[in-house]
Formats: structure tokens, sequence, C-alpha cells
């Protein structure tokens, strides 16, 4: 803090400043509060934007923020705790759309100022009635750090029914609303059903999907990677789903998973999708129109659905929103906290740390430290058969145990001692080497005596490969013309052990190197995951006479290596010899790559951005 300095006129009034990092604060008249400054950082946009949004179209700026009140107002400060990311903002960053006239969401945003959003945050002053300081709110909020609330404006308190606050701006929030609304109330479905859903990993898509098996339909969705096409079959119980970019013909396809025909399409996506689906609607077929993702940001993609279907199959098509159904939010808000109290309804899970705060279980009591499949949320509710397991930090930070000390390190050991089976002086190649799994692969391999090469992506990573990591080479692949004579360039006496993670040329170019009785431990194929194009071909005449191994695993597959695992890595990482790296994001910073994540697929489920700690 910095010396206070006190200023006396006619011994009436006393200004006094301090500032405290980026917090200012102000007393006038003997001492008595009146503001307090700080600097809040929001996100806006340069200019508008008309094509695909980059990250260089958003701006982090910072003002001088009060949080106190004006005398008289019935303003409100909120501090942001969680805010919405939402894919029609799009259409609100543009020069002119016509839905930024459709509602009080929808209007067109400024270039440099504040971009709304809804969201969840406590109240830090206010001169409303209705709101009091530390109350939890939810409404349309900003991208930034702190809110402040006119009267008129959309706030209200929040009763967060003992749920996670980041499912208020998700699940329990608009995007639940748009989809119980739009699936029961414009669709208006019959058990028995068929349902299909674009978009269906989407924080609305995957809800939808969830109400129709809850009330007796038959579901299919359709999403842009294998990874999201096994989360909607595996976790949120679609009866079937596939990945849009593997099908050339999206009318064979719907064809081929709805031999009888479609009754209720939830559109998310617009374009050639619609178009489909429309051609496989059963008489009196019911579109809900929810968005089109794929036509906002590229007026070429304009759907144009066969119009004599239409007539002669007499499907309705309805454009909609949220705000529509406010009548049954009640109804909303009420069956969709049953179905998540009982477990009928999933939020995304993902592997995490957490400590207990109360607990039923004889195993687990308040205050231990767990790991386990946790929710994308503040809380999580665990049911007896779920994973989860006491956590022994080991004095290691908590965010190892999602990582190299988790599902990563174990992947990279199982599949590189279990299936590998190296042995010291053989020579590695390693691709996609900065990732998670695979930066550790190369580490494991170095400390058994391997050679290794890594291929990445960037400079900078090939540079982090060799210099930080001990690698004994890396490449950048995307400056070699020729991948297969890049290899024998690196490996002249050949390959003994290919950590694949890329599949395609890459997997082609290492079969075609590999020295006899090589092994090729197939982790991922990222390359293959979004274009069916790309499958691989390697040479099986090499295959055949070169005696190569080449097998396909998962990290559950090596379990029994667990606590060997643990021990060793743990022992390299106290020591030393292994070296950990994160990339842990938070923060309005963060705000716009969030976005623009949504139209590269990024997101599975509702993408939220944690703002504080509540």
């Amino acid at each position: 803090m910095s010396m206070l300095k006190w200023v006396a006129g006619g011994g009436a009034n006393l200004d006094v400043g301090a500032t405290v990092g980026s917090v200012t604060w102000r007393w006038v008249q003997r001492g008595r509060l009146c503001s307090m400054e700080v600097t809040n950082k929001f996100i806006t946009i340069k200019g508008h934007i008309e094509d695909s949004p980059q990250e260089s179209d958003f701006e982090l700026k910072t003002e001088s923020f009060s949080l106190s009140v004006v005398s008289g107002s019935k303003d409100v400060i909120i501090k942001n705790l969680y805010v919405s990311i939402d894919p029609y903002q799009i259409n609100r960053m543009k020069s002119y759309s016509s839905s930024q006239k459709s509602s009080t969401f929808a209007g067109r945003i400024t270039p440099g100022q504040v971009i709304e959003a809804y969201g969840v945050g406590i109240v830090v002053a206010s001169g409303h009635p209705d709101f009091e300081k530390d109350e939890l709110v939810a409404g349309l909020l900003s991208w930034g750090e702190y809110s402040i609330y006119k009267e008129g404006g959309i706030l209200h308190k929040l009763d967060a029914m003992g749920f996670p606050l980041s499912y208020h701006v998700g699940i329990l929030a608009l995007s639940g609303l748009t989809a119980y609304g739009g699936f029961f109330e414009l669709c208006k479905p019959k058990k028995g059903e068929k349902v299909f859903v674009s978009a269906a990993s989407g924080s609305v898509g995957n809800l939808v999907g969830q109400y129709a098996k809850l009330h007796g339909c038959y579901v299919v969705g359709c999403a842009g990677t294998q990874k999201k096409v096994e989360l909607l079959k595996e976790v949120l119980g679609f009866d079937d789903a596939f990945n849009y970019k593997e099908e050339a013909d999206l009318k064979s396809t719907l064809k081929r998973y709805f031999p009888d025909g479609i009754d209720i399409y939830f559109d998310n996506v617009g374009a050639e999708m619609l178009e489909a689906a429309i051609s496989n609607m059963n008489a009196f077929g019911r579109v809900a129109m929810c968005g089109v993702i794929s036509e906002y940001t590229d007026k070429g993609k304009r759907a144009a659905p066969d119009m004599i279907d239409v007539v002669y199959k007499r499907i309705k098509i309805q454009g909609f929103l949220a705000a529509d159904y406010m009548n049954v939010y009640g109804d909303f808000i009420s069956k969709t906290a049953d179905h998540l109290l009982t477990g009928k309804m999933k939020v995304i899970e993902a592997s995490g740390v957490g400590r207990v705060v109360a607990s039923g279980h004889p195993d687990f009591k308040k205050d231990d430290l767990v790991a386990g499949l946790l929710s994308w949320g503040e809380y999580s509710r665990h049911k007896e058969g779920a994973v989860l397991n006491k956590l022994n930090a080991m004095g290691f930070p908590l965010s190892y145990h999602v990582g190299v000390l988790a599902f990563s390190g174990l992947t990279a050991y199982g599949g590189f001692f279990e299936v590998c089976k190296p042995r010291k002086g053989e020579k590695v190649f390693v691709s996609a080497a900065a990732g998670s799994v695979e930066n550790l692969v190369g580490q494991y391999a170095k400390l058994l005596g391997c050679d290794v090469v890594g291929s990445a992506g960037t400079q900078k990573k090939v540079e982090l490969l060799k210099e930080e990591l001990g690698f004994d080479d890396a490449f950048n692949y995307k400056e070699e013309t020729d991948l297969k004579s890049a290899l024998k360039r690196y490996f002249p006496d050949g390959i003994d052990i290919y950590f694949d993670n890329v599949g395609a040329e890459m997997l082609e170019a290492a079969v075609s190197n590999m020295s006899t009785c090589g092994r090729v431990a197939v982790c991922g194929v990222i390359s293959e995951y979004t274009d069916k194009g790309k499958r691989a071909a390697p040479d099986m005449i090499d295959v055949v006479y070169k005696r190569i191994t080449i097998q396909g695993f998962l990290a559950n597959d090596h379990m029994n290596v667990y606590e060997d695992f643990i021990s060793k890595t743990a022992d390299y990482l106290r020591i030393g010899k292994m070296k950990v790296l994160e990339d842990i994001s938070q923060g309005v910073e963060s705000i716009p790559s969030a976005f623009i994540g949504l139209f590269r697929s990024d997101n599975v489920g509702k993408k939220i951005v944690q703002i504080a700690d509540d």
C-alpha cells in the first residue's frame, strides 16, 4: 500500500487516496468511504466481423471501474464469476444481420464497447432494493471482470439449488431452456418418434438428445469428431451417432440411419444438413430451427430444401428463440433439476481433481483430496459406482494429477513400455511430440537410453522438444514436402519404434522406414478424425516382410502397471529427470480463444470461461 496522503480544506473535507495493486480507494468527508476503483478488463471487437472470426478480431481492454453506485440510482455492480460463450454472438458482431432486431440478446455490438453475455456473478454494491451485497445473481452481464446493471436490464437473484454455478449459465439457463422449449413446445414429440439432432455435442444439442431419450424417442445425433460421436453414444445415451465430416452424401447417410424417416429434426447447422434432413422427413415432420452455424460465416452455404417435400409431406419448419418459452420456465427448471439430481441427465464430465465437501460414503471424508470423473463445474456429485479415488498429492501440484500422473502419463507409460517393449539403444520416432502424452513418451524413451526424434507443427515446439525435453532431434513436419524422405534423413538405419498420434501420411512414411520387427503403437490418428480422405494406407508388403507389429491401445489396457507407473514417474519428477508441460487457461483474457474454438469444433457440451473464484 502506498503512504496515505491527507489533504484538509477548511477543516470540513478530507481527501485520502491509497492504491493496493490495481485497486484505488478514495475517502471524502472525514473518512467516509465514497468509492473504490478497480482496473476492469473486458473483451471487445476491433471492428465488425463479416466472415469467420479470428482471435485478432478481438481486443482486451482495461478501464478504471468504480465499485460504488451513484447516489440515488438503482444500479447494481457485479463481479462476474461465469459468462456464457455462444455462437449466436457472431451475428451481433456483424455490421448488419436481420437477427440484430429480433431480441434484447441479439442487438448489434459496437466495436470498442463491452460485449453483453448471459452470466452468473456476485453483487459488489447495490442501489437497488431487490439486490444486496454478496448475493448471487444471473442475467445479462458482460465479457469482462465486472458488470454494471442499469434499471430495466436483465438480472435476477440466483438460487443455486445445490448445483455448480456453471450449470446456471448452461443446462439450467438459456441453453437448457432453448433445448426444453424448442423440443417440447415447438416439436410436440410423441413417444417412439424418430429424432435427429445436428451439432449434437453442443451446449443445446446434447440436452435435446437427452430430453428426447427421456421422453422415449429414438435419437440419432451428428458431430464433427469421432470423440464426440463416442460421447453421444456411450455417455449421453443416444441410440446412434455419426461423424458428418466422414460422410460424402448426407442424404444417403440419413437414409441409412433413418430407414423409416425422420419425425423431428432439431437443426443447429442449416445448409446441406437441413436439405438432407428435409429429404428424409416423414409426413407431418417438424423442424425446429435453433441455429444455422454453418451459415453464420459463409453466405454461400444457404440452405435450399426441396419445397415440394415440404408441401406434400406437410412439413413444419419453424425458427424460435429461448425467450419464446418463458411461460414454461418454471416447469423446465423443476424437471431438469430433478433429472440432474436423479442422474437421468448428465453434464459433460472429465478427469479431474477435487476436495470433498460432504460425504455419506465410508471411504471418503470431508476435506479428502480425490481424483476421478468430475464435472465441468465448481462442484460434482459422486454416485456409488462412479470413478473416484482418494488422492495422495505426494507433494506435487494438483494439476499433475490430471496430466502426467493421470491418464496422459499412464497412456504414455503403458503404450511405450507394454506395447512397444523397448530396448536400450533403439531408435524411436514420436509424432505430435509436443502433445500431453507424446512429450512423456519421448522423455521415457530417453530415460531408457533410446535415440528419440519427434515431429511437431511449429518451430517453437521443435525447439522445446530438443532444448527442454532432451529429444535427440526434432523437425517441423509442415516444412517437409516428402515425409518418407524426411524420416529417412533422421533415421538412416531405420525406425525400431513409432509412437503414432497422427495416422495418415505420417503412418505411411513411418512404416516405409521401419526396421525389421519394428513396433507401431497407435495412440491416436488426429489427422483422420475430421478428414475421411486422409485414411492411412501403409505398404502392407513392408508390414509382412519386415514383420512389423501395428497395435492400437487405450490407457485402461494397462492398469496392471499403474503402481509401477506412479512410483517411477513420481521419482523421475522429484529428481528432475522428467519435466512437466502444462497449459492452464483461465480469466477474461481467454474468452476470445474460447469463442473462436466454437467454430473450430473445439468444444464438447457447453463452453464456459471461469472469470473468478466465487
